[in-house]
């Protein structure tokens, strides 16, 4: 706690003399110093958390009007706790409205993710990375398409060699059609299918590297409607689950390996009831 409590004392001064103690950047002006320090608190703990931000202006890559850095954070509630938070080069044009690709960085390190922009809105590819050590390369982790400001077009994300972990497909910022996981040898794990944003049929989801289901979940318009099934590796059923509205509503049964019964539950409405009450409801 001393430590990271001295470190502040020594920090905090630099930015108590400014004129302002907000996030936003100084407007442009012949008289705007390139450098700017600025003293923010985390709202949801302000006596613990204190940033130092600097804006610069000058410098910067072509096309490039402002750049974000956030130096250090420092969390006196850990001991010698320091964090860092990412850098960000923003796009932004003769009209202050961000057009291009607005990067992401970490001190020292490659690209962590890209956004293009369009009229200050995210319209194009937006880009997750990761660093492989591996192939000692920084690699594509995520990839999200936009069309004015809405998820529009597939969304990928990628296991460290490359291959597709999960994808799907979205359209005005709804998924559409089923979207689809993964392993790193190209078996699906999971199949979810939507319609009109909501996840609406059959939800699979497979033994690992078989082709075998190990659950099926029945859906309509995003509430569970029907039999939830549980399988053995085998294939052979391991247990039936009845859905109505989202709520266990029926008979559950659980099965051995030899599909002979070794279970049974009664349900109303969410409710588990002995087999006297369930039988009288349904006299």
């Amino acid at each position: 706690m001393y430590k990271s409590l001295k470190i502040m004392m020594i920090l905090l001064p630099i930015a108590a003399g400014l004129a302002a103690a907000g996030e936003q950047p100084p407007a442009e002006s012949e008289d705007t110093a390139s450098l700017r320090r600025v003293r923010i608190y985390d709202p949801a703990d302000k006596e613990h958390l204190a940033v130092i931000r600097r804006y610069f202006r000058e410098g910067l890559p072509e096309g490039y009007k402002l750049k974000i850095e956030v130096e250090l954070t420092f969390d006196s509630s850990q001991e010698g706790a320091v964090r860092e938070l990412p850098i960000v080069v923003v796009p932004i044009d003769e009209d202050g409205l961000r057009n291009g690709s607005e990067l992401h960085y970490r001190p020292w390190s490659p690209l962590q993710r890209s956004i293009e922009y369009k009229d200050d809105v995210k319209h194009g590819i937006e880009r997750g990375y990761r660093y492989s050590q591996e192939l000692r390369e920084n690699c594509v982790a995520e990839e999200v398409h936009w069309k004015e400001g809405k998820m529009h077009g597939p969304r990928r994300f990628f296991h460290p060699d490359g291959s597709v972990q999960m994808e799907a497909e979205f359209d005005e910022g709804q998924p559409v059609g089923a979207s689809k996981s993964y392993t790193a040898h190209g078996k699906v794990v999971e199949v979810t299918p939507y319609k009109n944003g909501q996840m609406h049929g059959e939800r699979v989801q497979y033994w690992p590297g078989t082709d075998v289901p190990r659950r099926i979940i029945p859906y309509e318009m995003g509430t569970v409607e029907g039999t939830v099934k549980d399988f053995h590796e085998s294939g052979k059923v391991r247990r039936l689950m009845p859905f109505r509205k989202g709520l266990l509503h029926g008979i559950e049964q659980e099965f051995d390996a030899a599909g002979k019964v070794i279970r049974e539950r009664f349900w109303l409405e969410g409710e588990m009831v002995p087999r006297g009450r369930f039988e009288q409801e349904f006299e």
